[in-house]
Formats: structure tokens, C-alpha cells, sequence
């Protein structure tokens, strides 16, 4: 061990500075036992004078816990992985975000990675965190085949599928948003409403194909319609043909950008919201503040709260809590506002 000077602490002690000092560096600094300082630097009970000592010998000296020793000596790292299937979307971001923030909270460090819609990746990338003895897994929408699954199965550790699950991880407990009552609440009001007829405008992230507010949308009462753009200038020539079929629909649900882009339209082209036209942004954690401060009717995904309820999962594993096969948790919100009304029955454009 390389040593570089011998100093005398405020409380008198002699302690060689090390380039890498050890909890007996620790406790000699602090003038304490090191069994007390053990018990200090894990949070356990000491006098708050003790306490002090501790924390200001670890600043003076530099000390970092030697985590890899703890575990080896606790059998566990304090590690937990996140694999995602694919990250494309602020959805994914919101959701790590607040996982990191539950288990780091818990005194767990988060290892994270992508597969980028690969299966093979996702394989290699189960086995490398479960080589790298994590603690935990999450893994967002598993799909592959049974290799990974098996490999999972054979981990002997609590591992979490997030949002869905492909058949060979079907052994895998499973937390799934739900959006049920959000969309419960929304159908009851625009059918209230007259409204009968509704169109999701699909501009490839937020309102995807496999959105679980389109299929519980497609189970209520109305007709539902999904219009691919991509781009928001394409808006304008969008609802003008829209404003001239006479079995138009008379709510739009798109993305925050595009809703507000079809908001911005309806006022150039003298089409009345909401007397003409109803609009609803499908809105994710951060596009909720713009979608209120316009005025825009909104059904939120929030994402913080599906990552809150899988770390709290998690923990509740790791102390001997293991969770059902399946589990649902309410992430969805209506919000309504302005720009939805009642359905105009006369004059079609």
C-alpha cells in the first residue's frame, strides 16, 4: 500500500494518509472504534458526537467504501439492472428517472442498458448483468428466446419484466400500466358530450400503434379512427379534409406538438374549438406543464408514477416480498380544459 505522510488529526491521532484509506484510517481519525465507525458509515446507531467524528474523518481523508468487499462479505452489491428493449421515447426517460430515484434512495446504484430492439442483444445483456451480480433486474418489454428466458429462471435473483412481456418471459412477474379509469372518466364525459367519433393521429412516438390508451379507447363506444402524419405541417391539409367529410370526427387525440398544431389550424381557419371540434393531447410527465398552460384537454401518461410503483416493487422483493405474476398500476389522467365540448350535430364542412 503506498503510503505519503504521517499527520496528527484534530483529535490528536496520528494517521498515515493513504492513497487509498481504510475504515481503520477512518475510525483512527475519528478517535473512535472501528467497530463504531463500521456502525457509523452504514447508518446504524451511534452518539451524534461519534457521528460527527466519522463524517469529518471520511471528508479529511477521502475515504470511498470499498463496495465490491461489502458484497462479497453480505453477498449482495447494492447493484441493480435496467435493460430496455428498445429507448426511444421521453417515456422511457420519465421511467428511469424515477426508478433511479426510488432505489437510489434505498442505497442501490442502477446499471443501465439498451438492446435496441434486438433480441440477441437483450440474451447477452441478461447474462452480462446477472455475471456482474447484481442484486435485482428490470427488464423493460423482455422479448427473445428461451435462452434468455432460462438464463433468467436460472438467476436465482428477483428480476421484474416492466410494461409487457414476450411468451418465453412469461414466468417473469410482470408491472403493467394501466390506463383504465383515465380512459373510463374521458368516455364517459365526450360520449356525454355527443361525441361519437374519434381520431388518433399517430406521429410515431407518443400515439404508437401499441398504445394501451388506443386499445382502451377501442373498446368503448366509439368509432375510432388512426391517421398517420409525422410532421406537424401537415396539419393544415389534415383537417381541412377532415372538416369536409360528412362522417368526420369530432375529436382529435394526438400528441401534445400535434394537438397544439391542430389547435393553432382550427383558429387560422375559422373552425370552432370546441364547438366544431374537440381536441385531446396524449401528454407524457413534461409535455403536461405546455398542454395546461395552452388550455388543451389531456390525457397524461405518467411515467414517474410506473417507475415509483416498480422500484417500490423491487425493494419489496429484495426484503422477502415477492410480487404476484401480474400487476396493474393506474398511471393514466384525465384532464379536461377548453378545447373539449359538446358535438356539433349541424353544419358540416
Amino acid at each position: 500500500m503506498r503510503y505519503a505522510r504521517a499527520s496528527v488529526t484534530k483529535h490528536g491521532y496520528m494517521v498515515r494518509s493513504r492513497s487509498n484509506p481504510t475504515l481503520h484510517d477512518v475510525a483512527a481519525a475519528a478517535g473512535v472504534s472501528i467497530a463504531t465507525a463500521s456502525r457509523a458509515l452504514n447508518g446504524l446507531l451511534v452518539s451524534k458526537v461519534s457521528q460527527e467524528r466519522v463524517d469529518r474523518a471520511v471528508r479529511e481523508l477521502g475515504y470511498v467504501a470499498n463496495e465490491t468487499a461489502r458484497a462479497l462479505r453480505s453477498e449482495r452489491s447494492h447493484t441493480l439492472g435496467l435493460i430496455f428493449y428498445s429507448l426511444g421515447n421521453a417515456r422511457g426517460l420519465q421511467l428511469l428517472d424515477a426508478l433511479s430515484a426510488t432505489v437510489d434512495a434505498a442505497g442501490y446504484s442502477l446499471l443501465i442498458a439498451t438492446a435496441r430492439g434486438d433480441e440477441s442483444a437483450y440474451n447477452r445483456l441478461v447474462a452480462r448483468f446477472l455475471q456482474r451480480r447484481v442484486d435485482g433486474l428490470f427488464c423493460v418489454s423482455p422479448d427473445g428466446d428461451s435462452a434468455g428466458a432460462q438464463t433468467c429462471a436460472n438467476a436465482g435473483i428477483p428480476i421484474i419484466a416492466l410494461r409487457s412481456r414476450g411468451e418465453a418471459f412469461k414466468r417473469l412477474p410482470l408491472l403493467e400500466p394501466a390506463f383504465s379509469s383515465a380512459a373510463e372518466l374521458a368516455t364517459r364525459e365526450l360520449f356525454a358530450l355527443g361525441h361519437r367519433r374519434v381520431a388518433f393521429i399517430d406521429d410515431g412516438s407518443t400515439v404508437e400503434p401499441s398504445n394501451p390508451i388506443v386499445a382502451a379507447w377501442s373498446e368503448s363506444p366509439f368509432k375510432i379512427e388512426r391517421i398517420q402524419l409525422s410532421v406537424v405541417n401537415g396539419m393544415d391539409q389534415l383537417l381541412r379534409q377532415l372538416m369536409r367529410r360528412p362522417d368526420r370526427p369530432t375529436v382529435i387525440a394526438a400528441s401534445e406538438p400535434h394537438s397544439e398544431a391542430a389547435l393553432a389550424v382550427c383558429r387560422s381557419s375559422g373552425i370552432d374549438v370546441p364547438g366544431e371540434l374537440s381536441i385531446v393531447a396524449v401528454t407524457n410527465a413534461d409535455d403536461e406543464a405546455r398542454a395546461r398552460q395552452v388550455g388543451i384537454s389531456s390525457m397524461l401518461l405518467d411515467s414517474h408514477v410506473f417507475g415509483d410503483h416498480a422500484g417500490a416493487m423491487m425493494l419489496d422483493w429484495l426484503n422477502g416480498k415477492k410480487p404476484k405474476s401480474r400487476n396493474l398500476v393506474e398511471v393514466g389522467r384525465w384532464h379536461p380544459r377548453a378545447t373539449t365540448g359538446s358535438a356539433r350535430k349541424e353544419g358540416r364542412r
